[in-house]
């Protein structure tokens, strides 16, 4: 599909969407609360706050921030389904460099939607990325500074049950710069455990793209927020091995582990 032809799409669901606000009055606009289950605690680009370290066995030491949240567009009174969008901005940096130099600098945005079933959820999450580079590390590593874009869509069925959450399902490159990514198709699925203050989760990813290799993430933390509070600071360990996730340098496989602090945005929850 070309850029326009993407564009038009979108353009065609929002209305499909919110059209019935207006026909109606039993809908919402811009509720605090989603209902739900909250993004993947160890998706790689969930938009969220995050700080962390990492240390890969190549001697590479990064500082990786992450600035996003999710903002709720619609939703019934009965919160059976909503309608949010969501942005966030991932940025890398060398720690142990001089002037600690900027590798990479991504940027997410897109809309999802929200089915709720009982105990399960279907999520439909249509999202573009964007990446950048800085220029002093793109230099030093002789790698080249390329356009990097693409628009996704990606659907997950989560279903939770006693304090374990279970996911999975496809996603898909609708376009892509370089055009060579396009139509490239994926797999991503795992689990979560929450107990009080403990959390812990695993995401494993397949992508067309690179092959249909296996690309894993694990984390596990305590919250050290009270049980109540909506905004839960946790502190975290994680590990991961698989391709980067940063545009500029995809297609290079690492492996890491770190520890840092995340933001979870305990707000939805099964109505």
């Amino acid at each position: 599909m070309s850029r326009p032809g993407w564009h038009l799409g979108i353009l065609a669901v929002l209305v499909f969407l919110l059209f019935p606000a207006y026909a109606f009055s039993d809908y919402r606009w811009f509720e605090d609360t989603a209902p739900g289950l909250a993004e993947p605690l160890a998706d790689p680009w969930a938009a969220r706050f995050i700080t962390s370290f990492q240390g890969s066995p190549s001697g590479a030491r990064l500082y990786r921030m992450g600035l996003g949240t999710g903002v709720g567009f619609l939703q019934p009174v009965d919160q059976s389904w909503s309608l949010e969008g969501r942005a966030g901005i991932f940025s890398r940096f060398d720690f142990l460099s001089s002037s600690f130099d900027l590798q990479t600098a991504d940027f997410i945005g897109g809309l999802a939607w929200r089915k709720v079933w009982g105990p399960g959820q279907l999520e439909v999450y249509g999202f573009h990325q964007s990446a950048h580079a800085g220029g002093d590390f793109m230099q030093e590593q002789n790698f080249p500074s390329v356009n990097v874009s693409r628009e996704t869509l990606r659907v997950l069925y989560s279903y939770q049950w006693a304090g374990i959450t279970a996911y999975g399902g496809p996603r898909g490159i609708v376009h892509s710069d370089p055009g060579s990514q396009a139509g490239k198709v994926g797999i991503q699925a795992g689990c979560e455990f929450h107990y009080q203050r403990f959390t812990a989760g695993l995401d494993v990813q397949m992508r067309g793209e690179y092959g249909w290799d296996t690309d894993i993430r694990g984390c596990a933390g305590v919250s050290l927020s009270p049980g109540s509070a909506r905004w839960q600071q946790v502190f975290q360990v994680f590990a991961s091995s698989g391709h980067a996730t940063a545009g500029q340098l995809e297609g290079r496989f690492e492996t890491c582990i770190g520890l840092g602090m995340v933001v979870l945005d305990q707000g939805g929850g099964f109505k």
